[in-house]
């Protein structure tokens, strides 16, 4: 690529898109957002059409908003995921059978329980976890000579707006091992150099070239 050359936002992966969107002035970006919405008329605010548009790309990359474990546990307690409707404070039979399987919700409160009680240190929420490799794998390049002008892209624009299930696809990329003592509370990880250089090939050096 030309070093004045601004990376094109349609061509690559989701994450090389949305980092190249930072490299576009406004009337860009309500350019690219046209294209997408449909000849929408977008707002002059560059956040809000970078968030938009970042979504949107994601969207159809990944065919629509991910699915969480908060949104699984909603399925499982719905009654009409059961086949029941409730009225006025009872359950009734639906006329309809259920799409998931009355024994399943109490399966797996049974399998949550039993993973609970194996475990010898509390429980961390798994986006607490996330938190902190993000910030280890942060403080390792700003701190470590061989990752400080790496782009590991926790480090670009594009981090926050990123899906959850792109975000653990560059986590996979950039770690090679991740190891965490709950007794102890110690958090180690290990880089992946060969995933750390696959990553920056698909950034396609966006932050060195978009002006």
């Amino acid at each position: 690529m030309d070093q004045n050359e601004k990376p094109d936002p349609r061509e690559g992966s989701a994450l090389c898109r949305i980092n190249a969107l930072h490299g576009l002035r406004l009337k860009e970006l309500q350019t690219r957002y046209k294209e997408l919405f449909g000849g929408e008329n977008p707002p002059a605010n560059k956040a809000y059409l970078l968030r938009r548009i970042a979504y949107k790309i994601q969207e159809e990359a990944f065919g629509g908003k991910p699915w969480g474990k908060a949104d699984v546990a909603r399925l499982l307690a719905n009654p009409l995921c059961l086949g029941k409707v409730l009225y006025r404070g009872a359950l009734y039979d639906g006329l309809h059978p259920g799409i998931v399987p009355p024994e399943l919700p109490r399966a797996a409160g049974r399998r949550a329980g039993a993973g609970q009680a194996a475990c010898q240190a509390s429980s961390v929420n798994a986006q607490a976890i996330e938190n902190a490799v993000v910030a280890k794998v942060a403080e390792i390049a700003s701190t470590r000579p061989e990752y400080k002008d790496r782009q590991l892209a926790i480090n670009t624009p594009a981090w926050q707006a990123l899906f959850p299930q792109e975000r653990r696809r560059v986590l996979n990329l950039l770690l090679k091992k991740v190891e965490y003592d709950g007794l102890g509370v110690k958090l180690a990880v290990e880089m992946n150099p060969e995933g750390i250089a696959a990553l920056e090939r698909e950034l396609c050096a966006t932050n060195s070239t978009s002006s």
